[in-house]
Parts: C-alpha cells; sequence; structure tokens
C-alpha cells in the first residue's frame, strides 16, 4: 500500500474497507460472552460464527495495536493526501464496538502519546509538512 500511495495509485481506489474486532470487555467475560467473529490468520477474511466468510482490504484482530491500525490502514491515506489526493477516515458500528477508542479517545487530553489513537497519529506527519496548521488547531 505504502507503494500506491507513492505513486499515485491511491487516487484509483474509490473507497477502502477495514473492519478491527475488539476484544470482550471485562463485564462480557464475566457474563460469560463468547468471541463469535475471528480474523482469518495472515488475511484480511474475517469469520463470523462457523461457516460466515467475509473479506476486507485490512481486518485486525483483538490483539491488534493502535499503531498497527495507524501504520496499515491511515498512514498510507496520510501520505496520499499530502500528494493531494482526498482522504477521509471514519468508524461506523453500534454503540460500544470501539469507535471512539480507535478514531480519537477522549478528546478532552490531548495530545495522546504516539500509538494510542488514530487522530493524533494521523495528525503529526500534516503538522511536520505544513506547521502553520498546527497553530490554527490549537
Amino acid at each position: 500500500e505504502k507503494a500506491l500511495a507513492h505513486s499515485g495509485l491511491m487516487g484509483d481506489v474509490c473507497v477502502r474497507v477495514a473492519v478491527r474486532i475488539r476484544p470482550l470487555l471485562a463485564k462480557e467475560v464475566l457474563q460469560q460472552h463468547e468471541v463469535c467473529v475471528r480474523v482469518v490468520p495472515n488475511s484480511a477474511q474475517v469469520v463470523l460464527g462457523s461457516d460466515r466468510l467475509f473479506s476486507f482490504d485490512h481486518a485486525f484482530g483483538p490483539t491488534a495495536s493502535q499503531d498497527e491500525v495507524y501504520q496499515s490502514g491511515v498512514l498510507p491515506l496520510v501520505e496520499s493526501l499530502l500528494d493531494g489526493y482526498n482522504a477521509t477516515v471514519f468508524c461506523y458500528g453500534q454503540t460500544g464496538s470501539g469507535k471512539t477508542y480507535t478514531l480519537g479517545g477522549s478528546f478532552s487530553c490531548c495530545p495522546h502519546p504516539p500509538g494510542q489513537h488514530l487522530l493524533p497519529q494521523q495528525q503529526e506527519p500534516l503538522f511536520k509538512v505544513y506547521p502553520h496548521f498546527q497553530t490554527l488547531s490549537g
């Protein structure tokens, strides 16, 4: 993907879809909930139940770090943005699925340490190239 972003081919791709499976919450473990979805190892596929297979551009399991999600799914878009292409990242899912945590966590206490949330990570390369944006965002 990095090659796609740098070569300008990223502009030919309209939409990329990534799925991230969150781990069970502590209360779900206590209530003996079971995991019903898993990532197929070394693929971008997810199995729901025992036999429903779905394919995506990226699939991240419950142990995936914020940095892994950023490096694979967001950084190529930031690089493409710096090359003059449009890019959007948004999270979609039901309440409690991890959208806010993945994208930005608590917006009341910035900046977040690198690797913690996607929004602060994507801002860093933009501020390096366009430092005057940093004063506008504060």
